[in-house]
């Protein structure tokens, strides 16, 4: 095995391949190498990354994107609509009235805003990372890995045994499961969260309230795809049971531990 780490989207982002050959480490460094760029990208607080630029201009004009951006946002796009607007990555501003669905994207890679808003792509931009790091490795006939940003992974053809944490008790496996050709995304309060007297309480903001909801529970999808994990969490993180039909329409199950350690599996 070769295993790699290395600090990247606010995270560690940690790379293992299951097998031993000539170029495997250089095709890790690629992997990487990719990882970084969609960093540069999406990320909210660099002002030189193109979604700042969106940002800035974007309710101006249509800007030109790079074509990984563009498919982040179109299926933010998809998602938006398919929760009714539950996920929904722009942020709101004062006046209350802005959307995603005031997000134009053009067929020529160029988006623009109808209206003065913000993007903000960290629900979705980490688990489409490891997508493109995993698409790396499977370019180079290197079928047998896992990809792991933070919780937020990819996982080859080989089945492999993932521990799920107490939301609560941060060094606690709490219960496991066995995922292959497919990817795992949780959002839980392990490092975000806040104290609360007992609870450790994490964030999820609920968009139709535009405001916060805490939750002392964690969440987990298991999808073909980690994007699509990434975002699938929030959107049942605030439906809960009743988030069988999105996740139906993506191939996806996911797993809630409650705030009483009841563990209740959805569309499985």
């Amino acid at each position: 095995m070769i295993q790699r780490c290395q600090p990247l989207l606010g995270t560690f982002v940690e790379i293992k391949i299951f097998s031993e050959n000539s170029f495997a480490y250089q095709v890790i460094e690629e992997a990487f190498d990719e990882v970084k760029e969609i960093h540069d990208l999406m990320s909210f607080f660099d002002e030189k990354s193109q979604l700042s630029l969106l940002n800035r201009e974007a309710h101006h004009a249509f800007i030109p994107v790079d074509p990984r951006l563009l498919e982040v946002l179109s299926l933010a796009k998809n998602l938006f609509e398919v929760s009714n607007g539950l996920f929904d990555v722009s942020l709101h501003r004062s006046n209350g009235n802005s959307t995603f669905a005031d997000v134009e994207l053009s067929g020529n890679s160029s988006v623009k805003f109808k209206k003065e808003l913000q993007l903000d792509l960290g629900g979705i931009a980490k688990g489409y990372a490891v997508d493109c790091a995993a698409q790396v490795l499977e370019n180079n006939n290197i079928t047998d890995y896992i990809v792991n940003a933070g919780g937020d992974l990819r996982v080859g053809k080989s089945t492999q045994k993932i521990g799920i944490r107490n939301p609560r008790k941060l060094g606690e496996i709490i219960c496991e499961t066995k995922i292959s050709n497919s990817a795992l995304a949780t959002s839980a309060g392990y490092f975000s969260c806040q104290k609360v007297g007992d609870k450790r309480i994490y964030p999820i903001f609920q968009p139709r309230l535009g405001a916060l909801e805490y939750k002392d529970e964690s969440i987990s999808v298991a999808a073909k795809k980690c994007a699509i994990a990434d975002a699938l969490t929030k959107i049942v993180a605030i439906k809960k049971d009743q988030s069988s039909e999105i996740l139906s329409q993506f191939d996806a199950t996911a797993m809630l531990v409650s705030e009483q350690n009841h563990i209740t599996f959805i569309n499985q």
